[in-house]
């Protein structure tokens, strides 16, 4: 039988507190000892999240096989998008979020006011989106804030990645 979490965090605080008292200054060996006592923590991802399958750009869950793993020209990452789909996003650039290396967007190709290019089937990256950093409001793409630099073009640098 499967221990609930609480149960699991109760008995984790319990044991901490006991080791604790007796091991004022432990010892390498009693640090090990008491990862052993402690165990492995419960599953932390829902029991309806099939980790063999990823969710495609269409909402439907399709098994790892059938995403296709791409590089980026910097690093591999998956493009979640089954087969069918995929011609829905020909001609489109591709974005990338670096922490999650996973396509987490498509874009049409386009030209800000400042001259930088979103160009068809390409990619552009960003250093963490919503699934790695729940709440995040904005991430700034690399590529753009790379060519705003080199060229003189301000923005606001406060939410960069140190």
């Amino acid at each position: 039988m499967k221990r609930s979490n609480e149960d699991y965090h109760t008995r984790r605080q319990n044991i901490l507190k006991e080791w604790q008292t007796k091991f004022p200054q432990p010892t390498p060996g009693d640090i090990i000892a008491l990862l052993h006592k402690l165990g492995r923590p419960p599953e932390v991802y829902p029991s309806e999240l099939d980790p063999d399958k990823v969710r495609c750009a269409c909402n439907k869950d399709v098994p790892c096989e059938m995403s296709k793993l791409v590089n980026t020209g910097y690093m591999d990452v998956i493009e979640p998008v089954c087969p069918p789909c995929r011609r829905d996003f020909d001609g489109q650039a591709r974005l990338v979020c670096v922490r999650c290396r996973s396509v987490i967007g498509w874009m049409d190709p386009q030209t800000d006011k400042h001259g930088f290019k979103i160009e068809r089937d390409k990619y552009y990256h960003v250093g963490e989106c919503a699934v790695c950093k729940p709440g995040i409001e904005k991430a700034d793409i690399i590529e753009m804030m790379v060519y705003y630099d080199e060229n003189g073009v301000p923005y606001d640098k406060s939410d960069l990645i140190t």
